[in-house]
């Protein structure tokens, strides 16, 4: 494998957990690493998991642009694809008839994910903008905007204040919205106290570098919100010699890692949590939620979780998640 194998957040050396898979047109494994070979255009590679011991983070290689995957031609490619592995359904399409009772029960879900984040971002801004007329937002990589809507609701109802909210993305999706702006369009307007990463960040083998690029765009002492998914189990699937393929999350957080990512981005006031009740549009979805702070600060940072902690924590997850499964099955 002819591959950079430093952890792509601290620089260290990684270890490689799975098997190394070689991928080529004849050899497949699955529709999501058939899309992305496609959408890539590769004829074969060599994958596999690797792990990072000092920072806890797992990073799947080889490295590749993943602003590749997405936009209106990568929908199309999945679309395709997906649908030849299972002619039997359909690509993320939603139902044309409105289920209202689910419909209500995922809002409430995504509200109650939000309830603590937003709480503090509210006290927070009053306390640190005394003066602020209106909070303003930037949903970095919000696709069609889902979660900034979201976050600009709730901040306005708890506040009182009016919520600008602006969405920043990278690739040419198919929404098109009269908040969406580019890079440009940052350049000219004024800062935000707020960027939102939600479901970002485990999508490129750069998130550090990712952040930095929005900082710019932040106020002095404005909050940088994060979520990932976790995928923890990924690494015991890895050292039960699991093969990997291409995927469209490239790396898996701890909370160790985000916490480091967010510091050696050059944040303060971190604090990172795992949200095993959290959801994903209305689904459940455990994650990993962190909050941060640009520019100095006297206030202490939480510190990093130990590697002990982070292993039992590992072992109590897997567990409930394979627990999860099993009743899930037997109910059905």
């Amino acid at each position: 494998m002819n591959n950079d194998i430093t952890c792509v957040i601290c620089s260290k050396n990684t270890i490689g957990l799975s098997p190394i898979l070689k991928i080529t047109e004849t050899c497949k494994l699955d529709w999501e690493s058939d899309s992305a070979m496609k959408l890539l255009g590769w004829k074969e590679t060599e994958t596999q998991l690797r792990f990072c011991p000092k920072c806890l983070h797992s990073i799947l290689f080889p490295k590749f642009d993943t602003a590749q995957l997405y936009g209106a031609r990568g929908h199309e490619v999945r679309k395709e694809i997906y649908e030849t592995y299972f002619p039997d359904k359909s690509y993320k399409e939603r139902e044309k008839n409105l289920n209202i009772s689910q419909d209500f029960t995922n809002m409430s879900q995504n509200f109650l994910r939000f309830h603590k984040t937003t709480a503090f971002v509210a006290k927070f801004i009053q306390t640190t903008f005394v003066e602020i007329k209106e909070i303003k937002i930037l949903d970095w990589g919000g696709g069609d905007g889902y979660i900034g809507s979201l976050y600009s609701c709730i901040l306005s109802v708890i506040t009182g204040l009016p919520v600008n909210n602006f969405i920043y993305d990278y690739t040419n999706w198919k929404y098109s919205k009269s908040n969406k702006v580019g890079i440009g369009n940052l350049k000219n307007m004024n800062k935000f106290h707020v960027v939102i990463f939600s479901h970002i960040l485990e999508h490129t083998h750069d998130p550090v570098g990712t952040i930095k690029l929005a900082l710019p765009f932040l106020e002095d002492k404005g909050l940088v919100i994060c979520e990932v998914p976790n995928e923890r189990h990924k690494i015991i699937r890895a050292l039960l010699r699991n093969k990997f393929g291409l995927n469209y999350h490239v790396v898996h957080f701890s909370k160790r890692s985000l916490h480091k990512m967010l510091e050696y981005s050059g944040l303060n006031n971190i604090h990172t949590a795992y949200q095993n009740k959290s959801s994903y549009r209305g689904s459940k979805m455990s994650c990993i939620a962190g909050i941060a702070q640009k520019g100095e600060s006297s206030s202490k940072t939480e510190l990093t979780s130990t590697t002990v902690e982070e292993a039992f924590s590992l072992v109590i997850f897997t567990v409930n998640k394979i627990l999860s499964k099993v009743f899930s099955r037997l109910k059905n």
